[in-house]
């Protein structure tokens, strides 16, 4: 990565560089020598050509880093001492994560690591391409951490709100965590006993509340590695930060249920694999929506709990309530509900 954003500065800055030697711009100074002060035109040509080599390599700089250090997709929370993120971007090997960033999640005892779902199935043992990338990722901290620790791999999501279904031969349904969990067996060579299937949710704040209620509070997992999509980060950070911070039951400060759930929560997110361009920037902007609703909804407090949590899915969302069941579908623009796997092969 480094000897590319290395050689993709050097070309620019050698042309920048040659276009300005080849013009010559500053040939005639005689007549502008009062605006540039004492020197001969010589000196003077010789401090504006330096002047604008300095501009030149100023330029490249500015460039360079806001390719690698100001992309929208690289999500994080530096002031946030209950998370941290990496991000898996400028892929060169299966699977790869760079190395420092490998060192980094392999010397952590993660308990589990959480791969999100992303959509329809391919088949019954293929996720989608960009979920194939998640499950990838996760494969390679499993297999680094295994010699000292064998952590689980819980695969969420019982399927889309956003596209039907894929069927089996016999009618039931895929479960996108299922097409997950086998591809980590049959192409990533997963012990099937380490991988834990979830359900029951339908969307990213289903994940959240689901992986924590029917996993990982049971099986007292509390170092956890969540893994999904770039364009997906932003939203899952906040819901999950939010949904694992969460008192049990009460809010009230003297009640010991109150008391710090002890969740450690590491973020990874991995390339959009498998989408279209048109496909990104729908799904971007649709999270960016997304996780304006997301924060409006912790800040109005009406959910300090788990218990109030699970109230607010079973009497105001739209997937979890039985009073909305006659709800109509959202209708999503094509480029968006491909992104959620829809007719993608």
């Amino acid at each position: 990565w480094l000897k590319a954003e290395i050689a993709w500065s050097s070309n620019l800055l050698v042309g920048f560089c040659d276009l300005m030697q080849r013009r010559k711009p500053y040939a005639n100074l005689r007549s502008t020598k009062w605006l540039l002060g004492a020197g001969t035109p010589k000196h003077v040509a010789m401090s504006m050509r330096r002047l604008g080599l300095g501009l030149c390599v100023g330029f490249v700089l500015v460039m360079l880093l806001s390719r690698t250090f100001f992309d929208d997709t690289h999500f994080g929370d530096d002031e946030d001492s209950f998370s941290f993120s990496l991000s898996m971007s400028q892929m060169n090997e299966f699977p790869n994560i760079s190395q420092i960033h490998l060192k980094t999640l392999c010397d952590i005892d993660f308990d589990a690591i959480l791969v999100l779902g992303g959509g329809v199935p391919v088949s019954e043992t293929k996720p989608p391409v960009w979920v194939q990338t998640r499950a990838q990722a996760a494969s390679k901290i499993y297999h680094c951490v295994s010699s000292r620790k064998n952590p689980y791999i819980v695969t969420l999501s019982g399927g889309s709100a956003h596209a039907e279904q894929l069927l089996k031969d016999n009618g039931l349904p895929v479960w996108e965590s299922a097409s997950t969990a086998a591809y980590l067996i049959n192409e990533c060579n997963i012990p099937p006993l380490q991988i834990v299937m979830e359900t029951s949710s339908y969307d990213t704040i289903g994940n959240a509340y689901f992986a924590r209620t029917s996993v990982t509070d049971v099986r007292a997992w509390r170092n956890l590695l969540v893994i999904t999509s770039k364009s997906h980060m932003a939203r899952t950070k906040a819901i999950f930060n939010w949904v694992f911070q969460l008192p049990s039951i009460s809010t009230d400060s003297s009640s010991s249920s109150a008391s710090s759930s002890g969740y450690v929560l590491s973020f990874l997110s991995t390339d959009d694999t498998g989408l279209s361009y048109e496909e990104v920037i729908a799904r971007r902007e649709r999270e960016r929506k997304s996780l304006r609703n997301i924060l409006q909804l912790q800040q109005s407090s009406k959910i300090g709990s788990l218990a109030e949590l699970q109230n607010w899915l079973q009497t105001e969302h739209v997937l979890y309530a039985a009073k909305l069941l006659d709800s109509p579908g959202e209708q999503l623009p094509p480029a968006l509900r491909k992104s959620y796997g829809f007719h993608k092969g």
